[in-house]
């Protein structure tokens, strides 16, 4: 069995690897997509590296990088930050109904935030404050 990288012809971004029995089938997987070639190898990221067209040899790719989008990341913390104070909302929760109310409108909060949010940049978001 042999790793192999696809990429692109155009311009080296590395779009999957695969490991076949011999290069043909490799090969065969190339011809079923126009654009396409491969190399032997294997790569810790795909997104992190790419494939110099001069040489074939595999490269650091900075501009090439997966980086989600800002609501993609924002919208996964504001769930985990969620979940971390589900229990103050409970029937048996040992709050008063006063710290219930509070904590009812920072969950708001949370859920308001990507409607809300302008920033354009994960680090820019302005997270609501828990009760305390």
């Amino acid at each position: 069995m042999v790793n192999y990288i696809f990429y692109k012809t155009s311009d080296g971004t590395i779009t999957m690897q695969k490991t076949y029995k011999n290069l043909s089938a490799a090969e065969k997987t190339c011809s079923l997509n126009p654009g396409l070639a491969c190399i032997e190898g294997r790569v810790q990221d795909i997104n992190a590296h790419k494939v110099n067209l001069s040489d074939l040899s595999i490269v650091a790719s900075t501009d090439n990088m997966h980086t989600p989008p800002v609501e993609v990341t924002m919208r996964h913390k504001r769930n985990t930050l969620l979940k971390t104070c589900d229990w103050t909302q409970n029937a048996d929760s040992p709050l008063s109904d006063s710290k219930k109310a509070e904590w009812q409108t920072y969950r708001q909060a949370l859920r308001d935030l990507p409607d809300t949010n302008s920033a354009s940049a994960y680090r820019d978001v302005v997270w609501p404050t828990p009760p305390s």
